[in-house]
């Protein structure tokens, strides 16, 4: 079905759009296999997000809402800061705006 659902968003895509693709939890072998689906698909795959956050988690950092699975706002910065630099590389400056 995630098959599937890739294939469909490529079609969807206007050509300019890129896709960016994480996966929240390190669940195997379902975390394997999305990474795949991404390979085949042509997607970027931000790997590595799991293990980054059981860094910050190790160390007593509380990323975590209530119940447990959530990300709390301090979840939510560290996974944008994850982010960033994947994000920053799929943006060339000449498509943001003032270039």
């Amino acid at each position: 079905m995630t098959d599937a659902v890739f294939k469909k968003m490529k079609t969807l895509l206007d050509g300019k759009a890129q896709l960016l693709v994480f996966n929240a939890d390190g669940f195997q072998p379902q975390y394997d296999h999305f990474a795949r689906l991404c390979r085949e698909n042509d997607i970027a795959f931000a790997d590595g997000l799991p293990v980054y956050l059981q860094t910050f988690e190790g160390v007593g950092q509380c990323i975590r809402t209530d119940d447990g699975y959530h990300w709390n706002d301090r979840g939510n910065e560290l996974v944008a800061a994850f982010l960033r630099p994947f994000l920053e590389k799929q943006i060339a400056p000449q498509d943001l705006p003032g270039f």
